[in-house]
């Protein structure tokens, strides 16, 4: 009995750990019930500076990082803007940029998302510690999915949320085997 605790607490603590910082697009996903290969906490920040500040605060370190972020920073700065301050959050720890999926809230903002999405790629193309997750599958030629898009044009619907954080957990995954992904 208590050789098998001993394991499991040997297990627990050898499992990478994963941070994902995120807004309330991510409100539903539980760290616990993540993924059973690695440890997952989550920490809900709504902007680029919340985040800086809660990662600044944060007394936990972590393998990989993923950041849900710039749906709620483009409503108020240009592209470049986010795509400067999204820059500044990387580290020398494996990051994962999700992007953040189509709107349907505002033609002006689903247009920012694409530009800002396409601009993130485009940076991060070949570099070798930010990978991108692209949750482009979350629409349909480049517009919002009713399927996986709420009527408030932002938030996923639960079916949504199946296929962003699936996306999520498949980027977490190859980064942990250190393949790199890029969209």
């Amino acid at each position: 009995m208590w050789q098998d605790l001993r394991r499991e607490i040997k297990n627990h603590e050898m499992k990478p750990k994963v941070a994902i910082f995120g807004s309330s697009i991510v409100k539903n996903l539980r760290g616990n019930r993540f993924s059973r290969d690695f440890l997952t906490r989550t920490h809900r920040a709504y902007t680029i500076p919340e985040a800086e500040v809660t990662l600044r605060d944060s007394k936990e370190s972590a393998d990989v990082i993923v950041y849900q972020l710039l749906s709620n920073d483009m409503k108020v700065k240009s592209e470049e803007e986010c795509l400067s301050n999204l820059t500044n959050l990387v580290t020398e720890t494996k990051i994962i940029v999700s992007l953040p999926p189509n709107r349907g809230d505002s033609v002006a903002l689903n247009y920012k998302t694409k530009t800002i999405n396409a601009g993130v790629k485009s940076h991060y193309r070949d570099d070798q510690v930010v990978t991108v997750c692209d949750n482009s599958n979350l629409a349909y030629r480049g517009e919002p999915d009713g399927k996986y898009i709420c009527s408030d044009g932002v938030h996923p619907t639960p079916e949504g949320e199946r296929i962003l954080f699936r996306n999520i957990r498949q980027s977490i995954n190859a980064v942990l085997r250190n393949k790199v992904v890029k969209s």
